[in-house]
């Protein structure tokens, strides 16, 4: 059974809270077998070559001097000094290692910012005709809504990884929303595989990115929360093949990695 690693978004000794059980169980549920990746910027290396591939979490923002912003915005809610440095080391690692990687909310902005990208800190600062991406905590006074949700709709490239691990005919998918901020510079090694529909045509939010395949066989993030849609306890749908499917592909991607190592 392959191994996937899971950074955690809790510090090492605290309970594992609800939200990333989700991610253990989507791996699980995948096929392979959840190991919890400690924030270690140290030993990065180390643990990435103790696993077949690799859940990127979502959490809290990532630190904004990390893409050259010195000055954060009053929204941006910081997360730990090491998980940031560890998650960077990890997926730069992974980059130049060919170890699969999912990113998911947060890991789709730590995998840009890794590879030279940058990150809008607010998006309702910055882009304020964009549509709301924060269902729970929306800014017009609406209620929340449940995390396993669908809220708003994204298109996908044809022809990409993204398409394929969704399903080969995908070209829109709905999905839940829990982010203020977003892809600003996408990073050079980078494409866009996914975008928001939005009601401004001039307002473009980054949903997916992925390495082109001849640079990485399965580097690949999405904005939205997969293990979230397959919750029921959260209001999703635990028979949601869109959402399981990006699991199984990353899953796939590791058992073919560990396959060439035999």
């Amino acid at each position: 059974m392959v191994k996937i690693g899971i950074t955690s978004q809790v510090a090492r000794g605290e309970r594992i809270d609800a939200t990333l059980q989700s991610y253990i169980d989507s791996v699980g549920a995948a096929g392979a077998q959840p190991v919890l990746l400690d924030w270690e910027p140290q030993r990065a290396a180390e643990l990435l070559a103790a696993v077949d591939g690799v859940v990127m979490t979502g959490g809290p923002d990532l630190a904004p001097a990390y893409y050259g912003i010195q000055q954060p915005h009053p929204s941006v809610e910081l997360g730990q000094a090491e998980r940031d440095a560890f998650e960077l080391e990890l997926a730069r690692l992974a980059l130049a290692r060919d170890v699969p990687v999912l990113g998911i909310c947060r890991g789709l902005q730590v995998m840009n910012v890794a590879l030279g990208g940058t990150l809008v800190q607010d998006i309702h600062a910055e882009l304020p005709t964009a549509a709301e991406h924060q269902q729970q905590y929306p800014q017009a006074g609406a209620a929340p809504r449940p995390r396993g949700e669908r809220t708003h709709g994204v298109t996908i490239a044809p022809d990409s990884l993204l398409a394929r691990a969704l399903g080969s005919a995908t070209q829109r998918v709905d999905v839940n929303s829990m982010h203020h901020q977003a892809v600003g510079r996408v990073a050079p090694e980078l494409l866009v595989v996914a975008r928001a529909v939005e009601r401004d045509p001039r307002v473009e939010i980054v949903e997916g990115l992925e390495a082109p395949s001849a640079r990485h066989p399965f580097y690949l993030a999405v904005q939205w929360h997969p293990e979230e849609l397959a919750n029921p306890a959260v209001g999703g749908d635990a028979a949601a093949r869109d959402a399981r499917g990006l699991f199984a592909a990353l899953v796939t991607a590791a058992q073919r990695r560990g396959a060439l190592h035999i």
